[in-house]
């Protein structure tokens, strides 16, 4: 089952500078799915003191199609006031500590990191990098006399499975606390007090014979975009469907997954969606035979669209009439008009390029009304579409 993240370093807290007055900090956020890398995301957040500061830095609607792909996200704050060409360091810096925890390397250079992640403990949502400011800023020669140095490190790398079970019902939200390690001489001597914030929220999903459907449409390069619901179940408890930014994918067991979108999809709202007469749509949007407009077929009728004229519909007796003649390729063309009352309420019509049903309420029958002099149809529809009552007027 596909499943969409977003991963958010949203804010931290000072109690104690590095330095004895402000800290000159500048904040990294790097992630890593699978064996793809995202980068790092670099902020820098200016002269701080004591209190609360937004961070904001976001990897937003990740797509992680299966639940055993490992997630790996990392964070650095870094008390940077004297380290040139901070933001390239600290990408750097990032992709080191993802390859340490990822590979548990005991290269002499990382041996002393990686022995600060095997002794953090806690589990897998634990504080892995426990330790590690000490350890990076000897590796990264950040500690010195200036006060610049690490204030709080740390990496979480799990399953999306975890993930899953994290994020059911919401946001996952966690606030490390990161006393850090003595300052250097010159600094007076002054403990760091880093509580940093972090959430994980879990995006809509696609799943099942909508989720193929929506790959075979493009996926999120096609058409239909992002999804922007989880898959639904309809009101009339029938169908699912999922919306997504450019329309929506319905699916039955009886017609299947089908997208619709754009002017057809509207049209459709506004006549009750799938409890409209039309019901469920047969088909995915699609261009006519000539290309001049397009079309949508449903369970009891069809959209019909085109820039010029704007969205038609035609359904019931009058579609399966309209249907037998061969629809939008008939002599009648396409339609002009949405199914209407004649005006003294005998029937409904709709109009056509070259023509007119009518249907009767007394007989239930359909009658062709051809402009000009059209090859002669025969004179009647089928008298009922099954299982269909027309609307009252």
């Amino acid at each position: 089952m596909l499943a969409k993240y977003s991963f958010r370093l949203d804010s931290f807290h000072i109690d104690n500078t590095r330095s004895r007055h402000n800290d000159t900090d500048t904040v990294a956020f790097f992630l890593k799915v699978g064996d793809r890398s995202y980068g790092t995301q670099t902020k820098g957040m200016g002269d701080l003191n004591n209190g609360d500061y937004g961070v904001g830095l976001e990897f937003r609607d990740i797509l992680i199609p299966d639940p055993a792909t490992r997630v790996t996200f990392n964070y650095q704050i870094v008390n940077a006031g004297h380290i040139d060409d901070i933001a390239t360091k600290l990408s750097d810096a990032a992709a080191r500590l993802e390859a340490i925890a990822g590979t548990n390397s005991q290269a002499t250079s990382v041996a002393i990191a990686a022995e600060a992640f095997k002794l953090a403990g806690g589990g897998i949502w634990g504080l892995v990098a426990a330790g590690a400011v000490e350890v990076f800023n000897i590796l990264w020669g950040w500690i010195g006399a200036d006060c610049d140095g690490a204030v709080a490190i740390d990496e979480i790398s799990v399953p999306r499975s975890d993930l899953d079970l994290k994020t059911p019902t919401g946001p996952y939200t966690e606030t490390r606390h990161y006393p850090g390690p003595d300052s250097p001489h010159g600094c007076n001597h002054t403990n760091s007090d880093y509580y940093v914030t972090w959430s994980i929220i879990q995006s809509p999903v696609v799943q099942g014979a909508i989720a193929a459907k929506w790959n075979e449409l493009g996926g999120l390069s096609g058409g239909l975009g992002e999804p922007v619901t989880d898959e639904t179940s309809t009101p009339d408890g029938v169908g699912r469907f999922n919306n997504f930014q450019g329309g929506s994918i319905y699916w039955t067991p009886e017609t299947g997954a089908h997208e619709i979108g754009g002017a057809i999809r509207e049209k459709w709202a506004n006549l009750g969606w799938e409890q409209s007469a039309l019901r469920y749509p047969t088909s995915d949007e699609t261009a006519t035979i000539d290309w001049s407009g397009r079309y949508n077929t449903f369970q009891r009728g069809l959209i019909y669209w085109t820039a010029a004229t704007g969205t038609y519909e035609v359904q019931g007796d009058i579609y399966a009439y309209y249907a037998s003649i061969n629809g939008l390729d008939s002599i009648l063309g396409t339609p002009t008009s949405d199914e209407t009352d004649l005006p003294d309420g005998s029937g409904r019509y709709n109009t056509f390029q070259h023509g007119e049903l009518r249907w009767d309420r007394a007989t239930r029958q359909v009658t062709l009304l051809p402009y000009g002099a059209p090859t002669t149809p025969p004179a009647k529809g089928p008298s009922n579409t099954p299982d269909w009552t027309p609307p009252n007027p």
